[in-house]
Formats: C-alpha cells, structure tokens, sequence
C-alpha cells in the first residue's frame, strides 16, 4: 500500500505522479472556456507520441464549426472568432516532451514562435488530450500523449494549475493547486501513469 503524503500546503492527494498518459479513451475537461481577447493565456507541458492519419489533439475547445474555436493538433493550431479561422503550423517534438505556449499574441513551442492571427473567446470548456467538439463530446483524443503539467492564466493572474496525482483512493488524475480540487477522467477506462 502507498502511504499517504499530504503535501505541505495540506492537499488531500496521496502522491504526485510524473504525469497522466491517455489510451485513446480518456481525457480531461478543465471547466475553463478560453478568452485571449481578454489576455488568457496556456502552458502545457506534455510528451507527444507519434501518430499515424489525422494529428490528434492536444488540447481544444471549439463552438461550431471552424467558429469561436482554440485547438493545437500534432502539427497545428487553429485559431477562429465569429469571422473565420486561421491556421497556424507549429513545431512538436514528435516522441519527446514539448512545452506549449499560447497567449493573445503568439503561439510558441520547441523554439518556434508564431504570431496568434486572431484574438479568440470561446464559451466552451478546454479539453485536454483531445477537443471539446461542440460541447457533446470529443474528437481526435490523442492516444499516447501524457500530460505533464496545464496552467491556465486569466489576465496574468494564474488561475488553474493541473499536476497530476494519484487521490486518496489510488484513482489518476489531475489536482489543481489552485483551487485544491481534483478533476477526473471525463471520458472512459483509466489513465495510464507513472
């Protein structure tokens, strides 16, 4: 049996674990709609494992269509408000671990800086390891992928941090330092950890 460690700040987790690694089935729903016209920004450290056919999806949030929509793909990130989109090609380490950056003005990974084409709001909540496909349901769920560690700024001010843990009962998932509540597998079977 693991022993319980409470971390100093007093969080009920039993231990932190090096990340979360999705089969293809499970992802996360952060609960957090994206508004970069309002200066929200994202840092996502993840390893992205290699894939065959359509690019998976890292991350995403989109209302319809390609309309109101942030999502990075293995290779891309589209960008949409209510006037169209635009997509942006980016630089992911294929097999090794990425850092992810987007803000109001740039999209920015593996040294690769790009300028963000639009200033999107968009009313649903991000997915992580996969897209939140109009609100009922996923699409693309990167199968492989493990997530290290998500923040989420909400004008500069951090306001979701998502580490992954192991709860009280053993169950992966994510903790956010923040609010100090555990997020969990919205999707099926179990995440793979270490």
């Amino acid at each position: 049996m693991i022993p319980c460690r409470v971390n100093p700040m007093g969080s009920p987790y039993l231990r932190k674990l090096s990340y979360l690694e999705s089969t293809g089935t499970q992802y996360i729903d952060t609960g957090v709609a994206p508004d970069f016209a309002g200066g929200d920004r994202i840092e996502i450290r993840f390893y992205a494992a290699s894939y065959s056919g359509t690019a998976p999806c890292i991350f995403g949030s989109r209302e319809s269509g390609v309309l109101n929509c942030v999502y990075c793909l293995g290779n891309t990130a589209v960008v949409a408000d209510a006037d169209g989109y635009s997509s942006v090609p980016i630089l992911i380490n294929i097999g090794g671990d990425d850092l992810l950056r987007v803000n109001d003005s740039a999209i920015a990974s593996e040294g690769m800086v790009k300028d963000m084409p639009r200033r999107v709001t968009v009313g649903l909540p991000i997915f992580l390891f996969a897209l939140n496909n109009y609100g009922t349901g996923t699409y693309g769920i990167y199968n492989g992928m493990r997530l290290y560690d998500w923040k989420y700024y909400r004008n500069s001010t951090l306001a979701q941090h998502l580490v992954p843990v192991l709860d009280r009962a053993n169950t992966p998932c994510l903790f956010d330092m923040v609010s100090r509540k555990f997020v969990y597998n919205a999707g099926t079977g179990t995440f793979i950890y270490a």
